[in-house]
Protein backbone atom coordinates (compact mmCIF):
# COMPACT_ATOMS: atom_id res chain seq x y z
CA UNK A 1 0.00 0.00 0.00
CA UNK A 2 1.38 3.28 -0.95
CA UNK A 3 -1.05 5.61 1.11
CA UNK A 4 -3.88 4.31 3.23
CA UNK A 5 -6.73 7.06 3.95
CA UNK A 6 -8.84 5.80 6.19
CA UNK A 7 -12.52 7.42 7.03
CA UNK A 8 -11.95 10.13 9.73
CA UNK A 9 -15.92 10.28 10.34
CA UNK A 10 -17.97 7.77 12.57
CA UNK A 11 -20.56 7.35 11.50
CA UNK A 12 -18.27 7.32 7.82
CA UNK A 13 -19.90 10.36 6.39
CA UNK A 14 -16.44 11.48 4.44
CA UNK A 15 -15.96 8.65 2.14
CA UNK A 16 -16.05 11.50 -0.70
CA UNK A 17 -13.78 13.46 1.27
CA UNK A 18 -10.97 10.74 1.37
CA UNK A 19 -11.94 9.63 -2.24
CA UNK A 20 -10.95 13.30 -3.20
CA UNK A 21 -7.78 13.25 -1.13
CA UNK A 22 -6.81 10.31 -2.68
CA UNK A 23 -7.25 11.52 -6.36
CA UNK A 24 -5.40 14.77 -5.46
CA UNK A 25 -2.33 12.35 -4.50
CA UNK A 26 -2.33 10.28 -7.28
CA UNK A 27 0.25 12.34 -9.92
CA UNK A 28 2.79 13.02 -7.16
CA UNK A 29 2.72 9.63 -6.52
CA UNK A 30 3.01 8.64 -10.39
CA UNK A 31 5.56 11.29 -11.20
CA UNK A 32 7.85 10.53 -7.96
CA UNK A 33 7.73 13.70 -6.30
CA UNK A 34 5.85 12.40 -3.02
CA UNK A 35 7.37 9.90 -1.97
CA UNK A 36 5.20 8.03 0.75
CA UNK A 37 6.11 6.63 3.90
CA UNK A 38 3.72 5.19 6.47
CA UNK A 39 4.16 4.15 10.03
CA UNK A 40 1.60 1.83 11.84
CA UNK A 41 1.17 2.15 15.60
CA UNK A 42 -0.51 -1.21 17.28
CA UNK A 43 -2.56 0.24 20.93
CA UNK A 44 -3.81 -2.80 22.73
CA UNK A 45 -6.77 -1.52 23.26
CA UNK A 46 -10.33 -3.41 21.94
CA UNK A 47 -12.41 -0.93 21.65
CA UNK A 48 -16.29 -0.62 21.32
CA UNK A 49 -17.77 1.49 19.01
CA UNK A 50 -17.22 5.10 19.34
CA UNK A 51 -18.64 7.74 17.65
CA UNK A 52 -16.86 10.97 16.33
CA UNK A 53 -20.17 12.96 17.21
CA UNK A 54 -19.76 16.39 18.89
CA UNK A 55 -19.12 15.50 22.58
CA UNK A 56 -17.40 12.14 22.33
CA UNK A 57 -13.97 11.07 23.28
CA UNK A 58 -13.43 9.68 19.72
CA UNK A 59 -14.24 12.91 18.00
CA UNK A 60 -11.63 14.70 20.02
CA UNK A 61 -9.12 12.08 19.08
CA UNK A 62 -10.10 13.09 15.15
CA UNK A 63 -9.41 16.47 16.20
CA UNK A 64 -5.65 15.14 17.06
CA UNK A 65 -5.54 13.34 14.12
CA UNK A 66 -6.53 16.28 11.90
CA UNK A 67 -4.16 18.58 13.56
CA UNK A 68 -1.38 16.20 13.07
CA UNK A 69 -2.30 16.67 9.14
CA UNK A 70 -1.16 20.30 9.54
CA UNK A 71 2.52 19.51 9.98
CA UNK A 72 4.55 19.96 7.37
CA UNK A 73 5.64 16.72 5.67
CA UNK A 74 2.44 14.77 7.12
CA UNK A 75 -0.03 13.05 4.53
CA UNK A 76 -2.57 11.37 6.50
CA UNK A 77 -3.51 10.80 10.11
CA UNK A 78 -5.87 8.16 10.83
CA UNK A 79 -7.27 6.78 14.15
CA UNK A 80 -8.57 2.92 13.63
CA UNK A 81 -10.40 1.93 15.83
CA UNK A 82 -10.75 -1.31 15.42
CA UNK A 83 -13.59 -4.37 15.71
CA UNK A 84 -13.58 -6.31 18.88
CA UNK A 85 -16.28 -8.97 18.01
CA UNK A 86 -13.78 -10.93 15.71
CA UNK A 87 -10.77 -13.04 16.57
CA UNK A 88 -7.94 -12.08 14.28
CA UNK A 89 -4.61 -10.79 14.97
CA UNK A 90 -5.60 -7.04 14.27
CA UNK A 91 -8.64 -6.60 16.40
CA UNK A 92 -7.41 -3.83 18.19
CA UNK A 93 -6.53 -0.06 17.50
CA UNK A 94 -4.05 1.40 15.60
CA UNK A 95 -2.75 4.64 14.26
CA UNK A 96 -1.28 5.10 10.78
CA UNK A 97 0.29 7.96 9.61
CA UNK A 98 1.61 8.56 6.53
CA UNK A 99 4.29 11.20 5.51
CA UNK A 100 5.74 12.54 2.37
CA UNK A 101 9.95 10.98 2.99
CA UNK A 102 10.22 11.32 6.81
CA UNK A 103 10.10 7.97 8.07
CA UNK A 104 10.71 9.59 11.26
CA UNK A 105 8.34 11.88 11.33
CA UNK A 106 6.16 9.22 10.95
CA UNK A 107 6.73 7.29 13.39
CA UNK A 108 7.13 10.01 16.28
CA UNK A 109 3.73 11.31 14.80
CA UNK A 110 1.98 7.66 15.40
CA UNK A 111 3.78 7.28 18.53
CA UNK A 112 2.46 10.59 20.28
CA UNK A 113 -0.98 10.14 18.99
CA UNK A 114 -0.64 6.71 20.08
CA UNK A 115 0.13 7.36 23.60
CA UNK A 116 -2.40 10.00 23.67
CA UNK A 117 -5.32 7.35 23.00
CA UNK A 118 -3.71 5.37 25.86
CA UNK A 119 -4.23 7.73 28.44
CA UNK A 120 -7.84 8.55 27.79
CA UNK A 121 -8.81 5.23 27.43
CA UNK A 122 -11.05 5.31 30.39
CA UNK A 123 -12.93 7.94 28.60
CA UNK A 124 -14.04 5.41 26.00
CA UNK A 125 -15.95 3.19 28.37
CA UNK A 126 -19.53 3.39 27.67
CA UNK A 127 -22.45 2.66 30.44
CA UNK A 128 -24.35 -0.37 29.34
CA UNK A 129 -27.86 -0.07 29.60
CA UNK A 130 -30.35 -2.86 29.92
CA UNK A 131 -33.25 -2.70 27.10
CA UNK A 132 -36.56 -2.17 30.02
CA UNK A 133 -33.87 1.11 31.50
CA UNK A 134 -33.31 2.35 28.01
CA UNK A 135 -36.99 2.17 27.45
CA UNK A 136 -38.20 4.08 30.57
CA UNK A 137 -35.45 6.62 29.74
CA UNK A 138 -36.97 6.94 26.86
CA UNK A 139 -40.46 7.33 27.79
CA UNK A 140 -39.25 9.79 30.58
CA UNK A 141 -37.60 12.23 27.44
CA UNK A 142 -40.52 12.01 25.24
CA UNK A 143 -42.35 13.48 27.82
CA UNK A 144 -40.63 16.79 26.48
CA UNK A 145 -40.77 15.82 22.84
CA UNK A 146 -39.88 13.66 20.77
CA UNK A 147 -38.82 11.41 18.67
CA UNK A 148 -36.38 10.16 21.03
CA UNK A 149 -34.27 7.25 19.26
CA UNK A 150 -33.47 4.17 21.02
CA UNK A 151 -30.64 2.47 19.17
CA UNK A 152 -30.07 -1.66 20.18
CA UNK A 153 -26.63 -1.64 20.04
CA UNK A 154 -25.94 -5.47 20.85
CA UNK A 155 -28.08 -6.75 17.88
CA UNK A 156 -26.53 -4.75 15.22
CA UNK A 157 -26.49 -6.32 11.71
CA UNK A 158 -23.70 -4.10 10.79
CA UNK A 159 -21.19 -5.97 13.08
CA UNK A 160 -22.65 -9.43 12.29
CA UNK A 161 -25.51 -10.06 14.52
CA UNK A 162 -28.88 -11.65 13.38
CA UNK A 163 -30.70 -8.91 13.59
CA UNK A 164 -34.14 -10.30 14.54
CA UNK A 165 -33.45 -9.95 18.89
CA UNK A 166 -36.09 -9.09 20.46
CA UNK A 167 -34.72 -7.65 23.86
CA UNK A 168 -35.59 -3.82 23.13
CA UNK A 169 -39.17 -5.10 21.29
CA UNK A 170 -40.26 -7.24 24.44
CA UNK A 171 -39.57 -4.17 26.85
CA UNK A 172 -41.11 -1.46 24.63
CA UNK A 173 -44.03 -4.00 24.43
CA UNK A 174 -44.21 -4.50 28.12
CA UNK A 175 -43.50 -1.45 28.83
CA UNK A 176 -47.54 -0.86 27.02
CA UNK A 177 -46.19 1.66 23.77
CA UNK A 178 -48.39 2.20 20.97
CA UNK A 179 -48.75 3.64 17.76
CA UNK A 180 -46.94 6.27 19.17
CA UNK A 181 -44.06 4.25 18.97
CA UNK A 182 -42.51 2.13 15.97
CA UNK A 183 -39.58 -0.27 15.84
CA UNK A 184 -37.66 -0.19 12.48
CA UNK A 185 -36.95 -3.71 11.75
CA UNK A 186 -36.67 -6.67 12.94
CA UNK A 187 -35.42 -9.42 10.51
CA UNK A 188 -38.19 -12.39 9.95
CA UNK A 189 -38.31 -13.31 6.69
CA UNK A 190 -41.30 -15.92 7.68
CA UNK A 191 -43.38 -13.68 9.54
CA UNK A 192 -42.93 -11.11 6.23
CA UNK A 193 -44.14 -14.09 4.13
CA UNK A 194 -47.35 -14.52 6.34
CA UNK A 195 -48.08 -11.06 6.38
CA UNK A 196 -48.07 -10.65 2.37
CA UNK A 197 -49.40 -14.40 2.11
CA UNK A 198 -52.64 -12.40 4.42
CA UNK A 199 -52.69 -9.18 3.15
CA UNK A 200 -53.27 -5.89 4.46
CA UNK A 201 -55.92 -5.03 6.28
CA UNK A 202 -55.93 -8.90 7.80
CA UNK A 203 -55.29 -9.99 11.33
CA UNK A 204 -52.39 -12.70 12.16
CA UNK A 205 -50.21 -14.66 14.92
CA UNK A 206 -47.10 -14.58 14.40
CA UNK A 207 -43.80 -15.81 16.35
CA UNK A 208 -41.62 -12.48 15.28
CA UNK A 209 -37.82 -13.00 16.02
CA UNK A 210 -35.46 -14.88 18.14
CA UNK A 211 -35.31 -17.40 15.22
CA UNK A 212 -31.52 -17.91 15.66
CA UNK A 213 -30.70 -18.24 19.03
CA UNK A 214 -31.71 -17.07 23.01
CA UNK A 215 -28.88 -15.04 23.49
CA UNK A 216 -30.27 -11.99 21.78
CA UNK A 217 -33.95 -12.94 23.04
CA UNK A 218 -36.50 -15.29 22.57
CA UNK A 219 -39.48 -15.25 19.52
CA UNK A 220 -42.54 -12.91 20.84
CA UNK A 221 -45.77 -14.80 20.24
CA UNK A 222 -48.16 -12.22 19.67
CA UNK A 223 -51.54 -10.68 17.12
CA UNK A 224 -50.59 -8.11 15.23
CA UNK A 225 -52.45 -5.97 12.26
CA UNK A 226 -51.41 -5.82 9.00
CA UNK A 227 -51.01 -2.40 7.97
CA UNK A 228 -48.53 -2.43 5.25
CA UNK A 229 -46.68 -4.64 2.72
CA UNK A 230 -43.53 -3.64 0.66
CA UNK A 231 -40.91 -5.05 -1.96
CA UNK A 232 -38.66 -3.78 0.88
CA UNK A 233 -36.69 -1.60 -2.19
CA UNK A 234 -35.38 1.75 -0.99
CA UNK A 235 -32.74 4.32 -1.78
CA UNK A 236 -30.77 6.04 1.19
CA UNK A 237 -30.45 10.00 1.72
CA UNK A 238 -28.11 9.57 5.03
CA UNK A 239 -24.76 11.23 4.60
CA UNK A 240 -23.01 8.87 4.89
CA UNK A 241 -24.71 6.66 1.43
CA UNK A 242 -26.93 8.97 0.37
CA UNK A 243 -28.82 7.42 -3.10
CA UNK A 244 -27.51 3.63 -2.40
CA UNK A 245 -29.84 1.62 -3.50
CA UNK A 246 -30.85 -1.40 -1.06
CA UNK A 247 -33.15 -4.07 -1.22
CA UNK A 248 -34.16 -5.76 2.24
CA UNK A 249 -36.36 -8.09 0.63
CA UNK A 250 -40.60 -8.68 1.22
CA UNK A 251 -41.39 -6.61 4.31
CA UNK A 252 -44.11 -5.66 5.96
CA UNK A 253 -45.10 -3.23 9.07
CA UNK A 254 -47.44 -4.86 11.42
CA UNK A 255 -49.08 -3.34 14.63
CA UNK A 256 -48.85 -5.57 17.20
CA UNK A 257 -51.84 -6.59 19.15
CA UNK A 258 -53.91 -4.88 16.54
CA UNK A 259 -54.81 -2.14 14.89
CA UNK A 260 -53.25 0.75 16.36
CA UNK A 261 -50.71 -1.27 18.26
CA UNK A 262 -47.16 -0.64 18.34
CA UNK A 263 -45.66 -0.25 14.55
CA UNK A 264 -43.20 -2.92 14.15
CA UNK A 265 -41.30 -2.99 10.52
CA UNK A 266 -40.23 -6.84 9.63
CA UNK A 267 -38.15 -7.56 7.20
CA UNK A 268 -36.42 -10.58 5.00
CA UNK A 269 -33.03 -9.67 5.09
CA UNK A 270 -30.31 -8.24 6.93
CA UNK A 271 -29.25 -4.44 7.04
CA UNK A 272 -28.80 -2.34 10.10
CA UNK A 273 -31.17 0.44 9.78
CA UNK A 274 -29.29 3.50 8.14
CA UNK A 275 -31.72 6.15 7.96
CA UNK A 276 -35.41 7.06 8.06
CA UNK A 277 -35.78 5.85 4.74
CA UNK A 278 -37.31 2.45 5.75
CA UNK A 279 -39.80 3.83 8.02
CA UNK A 280 -41.09 6.22 5.19
CA UNK A 281 -41.12 3.27 2.68
CA UNK A 282 -43.81 1.77 5.27
CA UNK A 283 -45.51 4.64 5.27
CA UNK A 284 -44.43 5.72 9.18
CA UNK A 285 -42.89 9.75 9.64
CA UNK A 286 -40.92 9.41 12.57
CA UNK A 287 -40.91 13.16 13.28
CA UNK A 288 -44.32 12.10 14.46
CA UNK A 289 -43.41 9.50 16.76
CA UNK A 290 -42.74 9.71 20.31
CA UNK A 291 -40.26 6.89 20.37
CA UNK A 292 -38.23 5.50 17.27
CA UNK A 293 -36.30 2.14 18.08
CA UNK A 294 -34.10 0.46 15.49
CA UNK A 295 -31.24 -1.99 15.34
CA UNK A 296 -27.50 -0.12 15.11
CA UNK A 297 -24.63 0.74 16.75
CA UNK A 298 -23.76 4.28 15.22
CA UNK A 299 -23.82 4.46 11.30
CA UNK A 300 -27.39 5.47 12.05
CA UNK A 301 -26.34 8.96 13.62
CA UNK A 302 -25.80 10.70 10.20
CA UNK A 303 -29.63 9.91 9.46
CA UNK A 304 -31.22 10.37 12.94
CA UNK A 305 -29.10 12.98 14.38
CA UNK A 306 -31.05 15.95 13.25
CA UNK A 307 -34.27 14.16 13.90
CA UNK A 308 -33.60 12.79 17.35
CA UNK A 309 -34.63 14.90 20.21
CA UNK A 310 -32.32 12.69 21.98
CA UNK A 311 -30.92 9.06 21.71
CA UNK A 312 -30.82 6.64 24.55
CA UNK A 313 -28.81 3.16 23.87
CA UNK A 314 -29.90 0.45 24.91
CA UNK A 315 -27.56 -2.55 25.18
CA UNK A 316 -27.50 -6.19 26.54
CA UNK A 317 -26.37 -9.93 25.88
CA UNK A 318 -25.90 -10.13 22.24
CA UNK A 319 -22.90 -10.25 19.57
CA UNK A 320 -22.45 -6.47 19.51
CA UNK A 321 -22.71 -5.50 23.14
CA UNK A 322 -21.10 -2.42 24.55
CA UNK A 323 -19.13 -4.83 27.22
CA UNK A 324 -16.46 -5.84 24.98
CA UNK A 325 -14.66 -8.08 27.83
CA UNK A 326 -17.34 -11.26 27.21
CA UNK A 327 -15.19 -12.20 23.82
CA UNK A 328 -12.12 -14.16 23.91
CA UNK A 329 -9.04 -12.91 21.43
CA UNK A 330 -7.09 -16.15 21.30
CA UNK A 331 -5.59 -14.99 17.97
CA UNK A 332 -4.77 -11.15 19.00
CA UNK A 333 -1.77 -11.12 20.79
CA UNK A 334 -2.89 -9.94 24.34
CA UNK A 335 -2.81 -8.42 26.71
CA UNK A 336 -5.31 -5.95 25.90
CA UNK A 337 -7.09 -3.33 28.03
CA UNK A 338 -10.37 -3.41 29.10
CA UNK A 339 -9.91 -7.13 29.58
CA UNK A 340 -6.94 -6.23 32.00
CA UNK A 341 -8.08 -3.35 33.71
CA UNK A 342 -4.49 -3.29 35.54
CA UNK A 343 -2.05 -3.38 32.57
CA UNK A 344 0.06 -0.74 31.69
CA UNK A 345 1.65 0.18 27.99
CA UNK A 346 3.68 3.11 26.33
CA UNK A 347 4.50 2.97 22.58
Amino acid sequence: IDVMLGVHEYPHTDFYERGVEAIELLPGLVDGSVRATSFVQPIPIMLTTSTTDTGFPAAEMRDRCLAAEQTAGVIDAAFFHGFPYTDVPASGCSIVVTTDGDPDLAERTAKELAAELWERRDDFLIESTPSPVAVTRAIRAAERGGPIVVNETSDNPGGGTPGDGTLLLRAMIEAGLDEQACFGFIVDPRSAAAAHEAGAGATIDVRLGGHHDELHGEPIETTAYVKTLTDGRLVYSTPMAAGIRDNLGPSARLQIGGRGGLDVIVTSRRQQTIDAEVFTLHGIDVTTRSIVALKSSQHFRAGFRDIAAEIVTADGPGLTTLDVTVFEHERAPGPHWPHDPTMSWAP
